[in-house]
């Protein structure tokens, strides 16, 4: 799991890494970088939000398999 996370996160880092140089760097007028920059924020917000739902049902779904473990282990015992 910890693998899967710091996977997780450096993608997420380099997609934001990556969008940001991007429009920076790319030619335009202020106004349009503007435009650009604020609508891949909010791209990038949304797969933010995105990625740390299904984190957060991972991370669920381990703790009822580790609740159906204990269960199993304290009626074999």
């Amino acid at each position: 799991m910890k693998n899967r996370s710091k996977v997780l996160i450096a993608f997420g880092a380099g997609v934001a890494i990556g969008s940001l140089l991007g429009v920076l760097f790319a030619p335009g007028k202020g106004s349009e970088t503007r435009k650009k920059f604020s609508e891949t924020a909010n791209g990038l917000s949304d797969k933010l939000k995105n990625t740390m739902h299904k984190g957060k049902d991972s991370i669920l779904g381990l703790r009822d398999e580790l609740e159906e473990i204990v269960e199993l282990t304290k009626e074999s015992a």
